[in-house]
């Protein structure tokens, strides 16, 4: 399993984790986490905290995307926020898939 590294670092473990026991785990939920995870330590380096901004940004369709490679690249992350609004870590909202 991939390292991640960002202020979220230890959450997306835990998830990824989760989803591995689950045996929901895949390369590409792992590459998506993966990205998400440099996305926020590049763009968010002194972040302490997600923000709807931080998942909107991400999870907005890429105009290189076609509606399925957005869906495949959204899904993990929107898993991901469902996973910590169960726990009572985050207040974002969901990011509605095209």
């Amino acid at each position: 399993m991939r390292e991640y590294t960002s202020f979220l670092a230890s959450h997306i473990q835990s998830y990824a984790l989760f989803q591995k026991a689950s045996d929901r785990f895949g390369l590409t939920w792992e590459t998506s986490l993966f990205l998400f995870d440099h996305h926020l330590k590049t763009c968010y380096p002194n972040a302490t905290e997600l923000s709807q901004e931080m998942v909107d940004i991400w999870c907005n369709q890429r105009e290189t995307e076609i509606n399925n490679s957005c869906i495949a690249r959204v899904n993990p992350i929107k898993g991901l926020i469902c996973y910590l609004r169960q726990r009572r870590k985050t207040d974002v909202e969901e990011p509605t898939l095209p």
